[in-house]
């Protein structure tokens, strides 16, 4: 053992330096202290940089974890921003699409849905300007609407886009229906109609075929009315070809049909009634013949009902009271509103034509654009006797 001041050897048992009268334990304390304290130090200086290492590893671990999260967020709101929109929920996907990118906000696929979007309230914008001329019953504007948006989107593609496109056509098919509807109730030949009803054969809709039965109904009226005008004459040649144009667009028209086989029978009876005239001027049958003439037809009941179009159906029944049969029985009434204003006139013929003694008929009419209808008046009534 040596001094730790001096050098100097020292015995095993000495507590002071026999050179330099240092004492020997104090100095190796500190020696022990000094070495103990170098053997430390190189253990913090190791182990320092692994802790640092560890806590950097674990930083970034929760930054990646953590961000992953924030790109599965954005990922599950877009993609319910995506079914939302498909779903036609246009507010709730953009309040997603906002939300997303405020978390990402230089995602490309974000922004471009984000325009995508925009392009879909665009389009609803125009849909809405389309309603509001539905109202006024501007189709032709309505229409032109309809072109614009679909020219906004016609660069683009992708099932939201096509969404849209379909959309845009099946309100262009909506309003071409209403403008049909509406050109319908002013025209008044069979070759007007026929024109409407080619247009609208084209539409494969519920509203289009609805229409296109009101269109045939309409010209199976015309056909009626034209029948009846020349029977009055006694041409049945001519009714008959009235009546037979009318059937080529509803073969199975029930009022047509039945008055085909009325005008033959009137045939037969105006036949009978030309050999049989001098008989029926007899004075026995002139009491009976003259009411039978006069009093032979009783209203049971009318009834109106008006339509989402502002179109007023009419409808009623009669029954024969005369001590004959009677045909081709046609009754003329007024329209009023609610307050009995005349609102117009028109008339309608008795389904079936052909009523027996105390037998029972309907009739029906249409008064196109009368949305104030409230009740109508029987003003007259015409018929034959059999």
């Amino acid at each position: 053992m040596f001094c730790y001041r001096c050098g100097a050897d020292l015995k095993d048992d000495a507590i002071f330096c026999e050179n330099c009268g240092t004492k020997v334990n104090e100095g190796l304390n500190d020696e022990i202290f000094q070495k103990g304290s170098s053997h430390v130090g190189k253990k913090i200086k190791f182990i320092v940089p692994i802790i640092c290492f560890i806590l950097a590893i674990i930083l970034n671990l929760s930054c990646y974890v953590y961000e992953s999260k924030v790109n599965v967020s954005v990922e599950n709101m877009r993609q319910q921003a995506e079914d939302l929109a498909l779903k036609n929920k246009l507010p709730e996907a953009v309040k997603l699409i906002d939300k997303a990118i405020d978390l990402r906000p230089n995602n490309k696929t974000l922004q471009l849905d984000k325009i995508a979007l925009k392009d879909g309230e665009s389009v609803e914008s125009h849909v809405n300007n389309v309603e509001s001329y539905i109202k006024k019953q501007d189709y032709t504007k309505a229409l032109s609407e309809l072109d614009i948006s679909n020219n906004e989107i016609a660069n683009n593609s992708g099932s939201f886009y096509q969404m849209l496109n379909t959309n845009i056509e099946n309100k262009r098919t909506g309003v071409s229906i209403l403008q049909i509807k509406s050109e319908m109730n002013d025209k008044n030949s069979v070759d007007e109609l026929n024109n409407l009803l080619v247009k609208i054969n084209g539409y494969n809709v519920v509203e289009a075929k609805d229409t296109a039965e009101a269109i045939k109904k309409k010209i199976a009226d015309i056909s009626y009315n034209k029948a009846n005008e020349f029977l009055i004459k006694n041409n049945f040649t001519d009714a008959e070809a009235a009546i037979s144009n009318g059937l080529k667009y509803d073969s199975n028209n029930k009022k047509l049909l039945s008055f085909k086989a009325s005008i033959e029978k009137h045939k037969e009876d105006f036949e009978l009634q030309e050999q049989n005239r001098i008989e029926q001027a007899m004075v026995s049958a002139a009491k009976e013949d003259e009411n039978n003439r006069t009093n032979a037809v009783q209203v049971v009941k009318t009834n109106i009902i008006l339509d989402e179009y502002g179109d007023c159906n009419i409808s009623g029944n009669v029954k024969n009271i005369a001590t004959k049969p009677i045909s081709s029985i046609q009754i003329y009434f007024t329209i009023y509103d609610i307050n009995n204003n005349e609102l117009g006139t028109d008339y309608a013929f008795i389904s079936p034509d052909y009523l027996e003694i105390s037998g029972t008929g309907d009739f029906e009419s249409v008064a196109y654009g009368m949305p104030d209808a409230h009740h109508i008046k029987v003003t007259n009534t015409t018929w034959y006797i059999r």
